[in-house]
């Protein structure tokens, strides 16, 4: 799993993350599903995109003073796994 970076945002922030996955695919291949998980609960999904080479997901709430892990597990057509992570940082400014 890579750590792709850290962010902060502020508890009342709803704000999108991406996971690209363009260098990851072969020529042929394409991402089929996405799933998102967040470490500790409080940090919300809001909501998700899947595209053939990246995947979105919005972000929304959080206590302040936490570090979520979001978890981004794509599949592709051709049955490829990758997992990647963000870390967001809540904190009220």
């Amino acid at each position: 799993m890579t750590v792709l970076a850290t962010f902060t945002k502020q508890p009342a922030d709803r704000l999108d993350y991406d996971f690209d996955y363009t260098r990851f695919l072969a020529a042929t291949d394409a991402i089929e599903s996405a799933v998102f998980t967040v470490e500790p609960s409080g940090l919300v999904i809001d909501a998700t995109i899947t595209e053939p080479t990246f995947t979105k997901v919005w972000l929304a709430g959080g206590t302040t003073g936490t570090t979520y892990k979001v978890t981004c597990t794509v599949t592709t057509d051709h049955g490829r796994i990758k997992q990647d992570e963000l870390k967001v940082r809540v904190r009220e400014y």
